[in-house]
């Protein structure tokens, strides 16, 4: 009976008439003034905390962006990558030269292709002779490898696992995003939030609320539903949200951010004989632990489904298929003109010969 009288949407005060004696009552208190016309002469103990919160539509897609590729480094990490790859490259060059100098190495050109090649964790033809330069080769492909498997990892996990984030994720973001509408049910506690406050912020988004009469839906369902069809965030009732999520015709996300926090208790009319009464049962309750139990049993919010994994989409994976088939381009390219230059010098070596003889 307390859940169900919680979900009336237009019950912001049931104590409207001074016949009843007590009322629930949730949300914001209302000036005294009002109190007063009402006959309210105070507020019991109280029953249980409440929370209202910005529903909108969870995000559908997922797109990799250019940026993703870079982001399972940090900036410092990248940097101090690059200088340790560049020293070891300059001493793997320098200590071969000495080397090779006194003849344990072979003549090599272009060592610092050799250290993109461990970089990549391919293979070469020729292995170093000297220990010094294994060594180096070793700590290279150990140091690589490690940094590989982690960026893969990441990487990974960065296009498997979808993190579901708002364009906006508090009143102020709202605000400043505007492409999302906000309502509220007609007549309800949340309405108070917005328009009975000294908030600019809350203020700001009354007056953009009510430019259209549909910002304000009779029911809790049809703001949420509301939420599946447009870009709209509909603030409501944590509790009787949640409950409601099955019920609409899309998966929609609580913004945990734009949660405020309100109570419940029970308004009393003026001098009323009850009041002693209803409060020593309250303390009584509370003590024995029954209002714990209750508000776990009735106000006990649904878990929101984690996503774990989805599957990897084209979209998903397109910057790194673009370098990759960017890369084999090129490489075909570039082969292409070796070969040709190559071909125009032979057929230029074999004219001269030619002409020499003649």
């Amino acid at each position: 009976m307390l859940q169900e009288t919680l979900a009336i949407p237009k019950a912001e005060f049931l104590t409207t008439s001074r016949n009843d004696d007590v009322a629930l009552k949730e949300g914001l208190t209302p000036p005294a003034k009002v109190l007063e016309t009402m006959g309210v002469g105070g507020f019991s103990e109280l029953l249980s905390d409440a929370r209202y919160c910005l529903f909108v539509r969870r995000p559908t897609t997922h797109h990799f962006n250019w940026s993703g590729l870079l982001e399972p480094f940090s900036t410092t990490l990248w940097i101090v990558a690059v200088l340790v790859v560049c020293f070891l490259s300059t001493v793997y060059g320098t200590v071969h030269h000495i080397q090779q100098l006194r003849g344990a190495e072979k003549p090599l050109q272009f060592s610092w292709l050799h250290m993109v090649g461990v970089v990549c964790q391919q293979s070469h033809v020729e292995s170093p002779n000297s220990v010094t330069c294994r060594l180096i080769f070793s700590v290279m492909y150990i140091m690589c490898q490690v940094l590989l498997a982690a960026y893969s990892a990441s990487l990974v996990s960065s296009l498997t696992i979808v993190n579901e984030e708002a364009t906006f994720n508090t009143f102020q973001d709202l605000i400043q995003d505007k492409s999302y509408m906000v309502g509220v049910t007609e007549n309800s506690p949340e309405k108070s939030f917005f328009m009975d406050t000294s908030n600019h912020v809350m203020r700001s988004i009354y007056q953009v609320m009510l430019t259209s009469p549909d910002n304000f839906p009779d029911m809790t369902r049809d703001g949420l539903q509301r939420a599946c069809e447009l870009k709209f965030a509909f603030f409501a009732p944590e509790v009787h949200g949640m409950n409601l999520l099955n019920s609409v015709t899309c998966s929609l996300k609580l913004l945990p951010n734009t949660c405020i926090k309100s109570s419940l208790s029970i308004p009393l009319q003026k001098n009323s004989p009850y009041k002693t009464s209803i409060t020593d049962k309250l303390l009584m309750m509370r003590q024995s632990g029954l209002l714990n139990r209750l508000e776990k049993n009735l106000f006990m919010t649904t878990k929101e489904e984690i996503s774990t994994w989805t599957s990897v989409q084209m979209n998903h994976v397109l910057p790194i298929m673009t370098i990759l088939i960017s890369g084999t381009m090129l490489a075909v390219m570039m082969a292409a003109l070796e070969k040709l230059v190559y071909f125009r010098k032979h057929k230029s070596d074999v004219t001269v010969s030619n002409s020499i003889h003649q």
